[in-house]
């Protein structure tokens, strides 16, 4: 019997748009039931709590930067993953040398961004030396964009074959997030599985990309169904939706309890 779903957010539960309500309503009939919806997202804290909170707040934990930043309902930290910071002034200035767009270091709930020449009136600029970034105390995950999916593809192929025994590069889509080395969406799962006491058979995965691949398999998950090729290939199945999938769910479990 499944206890727990886990959900990736964007492009699974909801985009930088917002979360459908049918999503919304789905989760509520789970959490009635008496089971655990949490998101597990590459997003660092206070962006996944903004675009969630804007639609009530529907999840019992929030696992941010690809769970090393693990909260609670109320977007309190319980747990987090902490890399020292003595090699970031030389990935950030590698990085530098690259067309990045931007490059943000996640400390807890803090948000770190490096000044990039010739970005200063993005969104995004930041004010920080690569020397700064040296100086914080550890970081959770540092996240970058590139104009393309194959320029953030060759960073982290790169990046990974440099500073493989440190880091962990991830790519979705255009988009790279880093936590430490050994460390992806699946071990952070594994750790909060573990503080819950809940084993890894009574939870599921959902996603749609890339950086979801290894806890899809690793838990018999699910892809959506505008999820890339290859996590549909590594799949237990496709859905339409996490609506869907909690419907199904739902089925299964008061059909298993009926035996």
């Amino acid at each position: 019997m499944i206890r727990v779903i886990a959900s990736d957010y964007d492009g699974t539960f909801g985009t930088h748009l917002g979360i459908p309500e049918e999503n919304i309503e789905a989760v509520r009939r789970w959490q009635k039931a008496g089971n655990i919806f949490c998101v597990l997202t590459g997003r660092e804290p206070l962006s996944a709590i903004k675009v969630l909170d804007q639609f009530g707040g529907v999840y019992d934990y929030l696992l941010a930067c690809s769970g090393a930043v693990q909260m609670d309902a109320q977007n309190e930290i319980f747990h987090m993953e902490k890399q020292p910071a003595h090699l970031l002034p030389e990935i950030a200035s590698y990085t530098l040398t690259l067309p990045v767009l931007n490059f943000r270091v996640f400390v807890g709930k803090e948000r770190h961004r490096l000044y990039i020449p010739g970005r200063e009136h993005d969104s995004e600029a930041g004010n920080l030396t690569p020397e700064d970034l040296g100086k914080l105390p550890y970081f959770n995950q540092f996240s970058l964009l590139f104009d393309t999916n194959e320029q953030a593809q060759e960073y982290c192929d790169t990046l990974n074959a440099r500073y493989g025994t440190y880091i962990n590069a991830l790519r979705n889509n255009n988009c790279v997030d880093v936590p430490m080395a050994g460390f992806d969406k699946t071990v952070g799962l594994r750790h909060f599985l573990e503080a819950l006491h809940v084993p890894q058979e009574q939870a599921v995965t959902v996603g749609d990309n890339c950086n979801d691949v290894q806890m899809i398999r690793a838990f018999s998950g699910y892809a959506v169904k505008n999820g890339v090729p290859e996590l549909k290939a590594a799949a237990h199945g496709v859905v339409d939706s996490v609506a869907a999938l909690i419907d199904q769910l739902l089925r299964e479990n008061e059909a298993e309890a009926a035996r």
